[in-house]
């Protein structure tokens, strides 16, 4: 009799515990890039609704200020949105690296040669 043996796996590489690790980092600095973009975005509009509250005369004086701290605030967020966009590049590409040491190019070859091209 011959036996035929059926697989119920439904992934054909499972996942590392060092690829896990680095997909949890990625996902961290994606969910702080998202707030810090957020934040940074509703921080500017307040500023400049609270800026031209003041000078059409709606608000006081002081809420004109208020809005210059909050405008101001938009720039060192952009900044953490940046750094943070770059941190989840480098663990893309980490996790990427990962994969193609442990498993080799998987596709066609213009795929391979986008990711592993020659040093000048």
């Amino acid at each position: 009799m011959n036996a035929v043996t059926v697989s119920t796996t439904t992934s054909i590489r499972p996942r590392t515990s060092e690829s896990g690790q680095l997909r949890q980092i990625r996902l961290g600095w994606t969910e702080i890039l998202g707030f810090s973009a957020v934040l940074g975005c509703l921080c500017v509009i307040l500023g400049w609704v609270l800026s031209i509250e003041a000078v059409v005369g709606i608000a006081g004086r002081r809420w004109s200020s208020i809005g210059a701290v909050f405008i101001a605030l938009f720039f060192p967020l952009m900044l953490i949105a940046a750094h943070c966009m770059d941190r989840a590049q480098a663990a893309s590409r980490a996790i990427r690296l990962d994969y193609y040491r442990k498993y080799g190019p998987v596709g066609d070859k213009s795929d391979t040669e986008t990711i592993f091209r020659p040093a000048n």
